[in-house]
């Protein structure tokens, strides 16, 4: 493995996924639990009450967590108030701290929420292995989605290509690419899928074909 192709390369990638990540602050308020008892429209009412208030003050501000806090002594069952409460430990790179709140809105909104947790697991915490585990549960509950315009598939592809398992990244990466173009067209590829099925060929010095997935 070339030792300078990862670490020149891909963090103009994640960057990528860091900037479409900023924009969960305004994701849509409208996600909430999936439990069968819960009154929807009353937790409507909490999350825009708490949200009104707790997006006056920076994310990182305690006063945020306070603000959310709030709101989940209203109710401990919003699943997005948790996910917003664990984002901005995320986005300072406090991992830890913020994986037990991600873990609660999984808990109360697991279809939201599951691959989201996959998704911070690979590309910020970067614990390649459990994201790997995480995404095939998805893979096995609901199949193979999207995340962040990305499916899941990808994400383990990445991983095994962060974890060195080239071939095994290849082989991800070809199925999944494969099976869209075959269902949706060439077109619904997404390029960066395309730059990481190319850097699995490189890594294994199949020069000639990472050059035409590369043109691609």
């Amino acid at each position: 493995m070339n030792p300078n192709f990862f670490e020149m390369k891909l963090p103009f990638v994640f960057l990528f996924f860091i900037l479409t990540f900023s924009s969960c602050k305004t994701e849509d308020k409208e996600v909430l639990t999936t439990a069968p008892t819960v009154d929807k429209d009353a937790q409507k009412i909490i999350i825009d009450q708490t949200l009104s208030t707790a997006y006056k003050y920076d994310l990182n501000a305690v006063a945020y967590q306070k603000e959310i806090d709030k709101g989940l002594a209203k109710d401990s069952t919003i699943a997005y108030l948790w996910q917003q409460k664990s984002m901005p430990l995320y986005k300072q790179g406090k991992y830890e701290a913020g994986r037990p709140f991600l873990d609660k809105a999984v808990l109360y909104n697991r279809q939201r929420y599951l691959d989201y947790r996959a998704f911070m697991i690979c590309v910020f915490s970067k614990k390649y292995k459990e994201a790997i585990s995480e995404f095939n549960k998805c893979i096995d509950e609901y199949g193979n989605s999207y995340v962040m315009d990305h499916t899941y598939k990808c994400y383990i592809g990445i991983s095994h290509l962060m974890l060195n398992e080239f071939e095994k990244a290849e082989a991800i990466f070809k199925e999944d690419i494969s099976t869209i173009e075959n269902e949706k067209g060439e077109d619904w590829v997404h390029p960066l899928e395309l730059f990481y099925f190319g850097i699995s060929l490189y890594e294994q010095e199949k020069y000639e074909e990472a050059i035409l997935i590369f043109d691609k």
